[in-house]
C-alpha cells in the first residue's frame, strides 16, 4: 500500500491569499482526477494559515487512509473537498481564529486580556526555553481533545511538534496584543509571508480570482451595452459582498457551500453598514456585533439575483462548471392583508 505523503510545509502564497496544498498519493490520482488537494484558506496572515494548515493537514489524512483501507468509499474530489472544508470550518467558528479552550492555567483564551496575555507569552517562553516537552505535549493533548485540531491520535506527539505548537501559540499571543492597540501589521514584522510555491507542472488551468472575474465581468457587459456605467456601479457594489465575506478566491471555488454561506451571513448584517457605527469593522465584527436592524431579505434576494446572474456569466465563460446560486433565494413573508366583507 502506498504511503502517504508528510510534508513539512502545506502552505503556499498566492496574491495576499495562503493556500493548504497537500500531494494526493499516486494510487489515487487516477480516481480523483487529481494530483493534490488545494484550498484557500481565506486569510493573508501567516498566524492564521499555519494553524488551519495543521487542522486541514490531519483532515486529508484521515481521509485518504480511510479511502486507501477501503473504509471510506470517495472517489469524487469535489466530495472531499467539500467534506474538508466542512472539517475545517468546524474549527474556525470565531472570527476565522481557533478557539482554544479547557486549557490547564495560564488558561490561554482568545481575547487579549491586559497583564494576563504578557504573562501567558512569558511561560510559553519558559517551555521553550527549558524544552520542557512534556508541558508541551499536555498543552496539546488538551487542545486535541477541546476539539482543535483533532483527536490526539491523528497525530504523533514528537518533541518537534510540541516544538512548533508553543511557537505559533507564542505567535499568536503576541500578534493579539498587538491588534489590541490597532496595530494590525505587526505579523508581517516577526512572521513575514512565505515566498510564493510555484505551481505544479501539471496544472494547465489558469486560476482567475473573484476580483478579476468581476472586472472582466463589468467590462463584458458594458462592452454589449447591457449595464451602464452607472448601473454597473450599483450591481458591483452588490457584488462585492462574494469577496467582503469569502476573501479574493479563485472562481473555481465558489462552490454552493460558498454562496449559502455568502446569504446567510448577508442576513446577519447591519442594515446600515456603511454608517458611523460600524466604520472600520470587519464582516465579522459586525455580525458578532448582533444587530437588531438586519439587512431585509427582499435586499438579501436582489443580491443572490446579481450573484447568480454573474456566475451564469462565469459559467458561460467556462470559468466554472456550473451556476451554484440556483434556487438559494429565500422565501419572503407577505403581510396579511385585510378582507372587506
Amino acid at each position: 500500500m502506498p504511503r502517504i505523503a508528510r510534508s513539512p510545509n502545506h502552505l503556499y502564497l498566492k496574491g495576499t491569499t495562503y493556500y493548504f496544498r497537500h500531494v494526493v498519493p499516486s494510487a489515487l490520482r487516477h480516481s480523483l482526477g487529481r494530483s493534490e488537494i488545494r484550498m484557500s484558506l481565506r486569510t493573508g496572515y501567516l498566524a492564521e494559515a499555519r494553524p488551519k494548515a495543521r487542522i486541514l493537514a490531519s483532515g486529508v489524512k484521515q481521509v485518504l487512509t480511510r479511502i486507501q483501507d477501503g473504509e471510506l468509499a470517495m472517489d469524487d474530489f469535489d466530495r472531499i473537498k467539500l467534506f474538508l472544508r466542512d472539517f475545517l470550518e468546524r474549527f474556525l467558528k470565531e472570527n476565522e481564529q481557533i478557539s482554544i479552550n479547557n486549557l490547564t492555567p495560564p488558561n490561554p483564551i482568545l481575547q487579549y486580556v491586559p497583564g494576563k496575555t504578557e504573562e501567558l507569552i512569558d511561560h510559553l517562553k519558559g517551555l521553550l526555553v527549558s524544552r520542557d516537552y512534556d508541558t508541551m505535549r499536555e498543552y496539546m493533548v488538551l487542545a486535541a481533545e477541546g476539539d482543535v485540531f483533532g483527536p490526539p491520535q491523528s497525530f504523533d506527539l514528537t518533541d518537534e511538534f510540541a516544538h512548533e505548537f508553543t511557537k505559533a501559540l507564542i505567535a499568536y499571543y503576541r500578534i493579539i496584543s498587538h491588534r489590541a492597540e490597532g496595530d494590525y501589521a505587526f505579523e508581517n514584522t516577526i512572521l513575514p509571508p512565505e515566498p510564493a510555491a510555484p505551481q505544479p507542472a501539471q496544472e494547465t488551468k489558469s486560476q482567475i480570482v473573484l476580483s478579476e472575474a468581476l472586472k472582466r465581468y463589468k467590462a463584458d457587459r458594458i462592452a454589449a451595452k447591457r449595464w451602464s456605467e452607472g448601473s454597473a456601479n450599483d450591481i458591483l457594489s452588490t457584488l462585492n459582498s462574494l469577496t467582503d465575506i469569502l476573501g479574493d478566491i479563485p472562481v473555481d471555488e465558489l462552490d454552493r457551500q460558498a454562496v449559502r454561506h455568502v446569504r446567510d451571513t448577508l442576513l446577519q448584517l447591519p442594515r446600515f453598514r456603511n454608517s458611523k457605527r460600524f466604520k472600520g469593522k470587519t464582516i465579522q465584527e459586525m455580525v458578532a456585533l448582533e444587530p437588531d436592524n438586519t439587512v431585509a431579505v427582499s435586499t438579501v434576494n436582489n443580491n443572490l439575483t446579481n450573484i447568480s446572474s454573474f456566475l451564469t456569466w462565469c459559467e458561460d465563460e467556462q470559468l466554472i462548471p456550473a451556476n451554484p446560486a440556483h434556487r438559494l433565494k429565500i422565501k419572503e413573508e407577505k403581510p396579511e392583508t385585510e378582507h372587506r366583507s
